[in-house]
């Protein structure tokens, strides 16, 4: 009996470590995974669209819909699916 609540104890005390450094590794490799994503349709998106430096990520004038408005989301989701989308 108190062999079975020392491994009980032991447990009680290295479980949350182990669930955090799980938990952590869980992060790390979604990290990794998302980076490497986003760098490869940077890669692809620099073959169709040139050098990623001369890139034009501002809206223009000329660009904007009939009511001359647009704000930061729809400017975004723009030049996404300009560069990054296809």
């Amino acid at each position: 009996m108190i062999t079975l609540g020392i491994i009980g104890v032991v447990a009680a005390l290295t479980i949350p470590s182990l669930i955090q450094s799980y938990n952590k590794k869980i992060i790390e490799t979604k990290l990794l995974k998302f980076y490497s994503i986003m760098n490869n349709a940077i890669a692809l998106s620099e073959i169709d669209n040139g050098d990623k430096t001369l890139w034009d990520y501002w809206i223009s004038d000329v660009n904007l819909p009939e009511g001359g408005k647009l704000n930061q989301t729809e400017a975004s989701d723009k030049k996404f699916k300009e560069y990054l989308e296809p």
